[in-house]
């Protein structure tokens, strides 16, 4: 099954929905990342779901810098019509200039053929 995506400043950008133990389900927008071996996701994003933070860290890394990242638990992550359950993300602020609230990285991608038609705008997973 395919859905629509969003192309945006060269991302292709999709909607998700996140839990934090047995509240509601929050929609947010999050870009494929396949140069990302972690998903992140905003700090506030996560404040405002009530995902705390951990002792443990991620190191990010960008161009000429490495960041430490601690991670939060997101009890659901709903990408594609699945359901990602108990994952770990990286929290960190991405560039504002980016109408997103994280990247889906690796850490879920490796799990799935991923499918995207730019002319059409379509992704899909199997």
């Amino acid at each position: 099954m395919s859905e629509r995506f969003l192309y945006e400043h060269d991302l292709v950008i999709i909607g998700v929905k996140i839990q934090v133990g047995k509240g509601k389900d929050y929609p947010i927008m999050m870009a494929i990342d396949t140069g990302s071996y972690v998903t992140v996701i905003n700090p506030e994003t996560l404040e405002v779901i009530g995902a705390k933070q951990s002792n443990e860290f991620a190191s990010l890394y960008g161009i000429e810098e490495k960041v430490a990242a601690p991670y939060a638990l997101i009890d659901s992550l709903y990408f594609l019509k699945r359901r990602i359950a108990s994952i770990k993300v990286a929290t960190h602020q991405l560039p504002r200039v980016y109408s997103i609230d994280g990247i889906i990285g690796n850490d879920i991608l490796r799990h799935y053929k991923l499918t995207i038609d730019y002319p059409n705008g379509l992704i899909s997973i199997q």
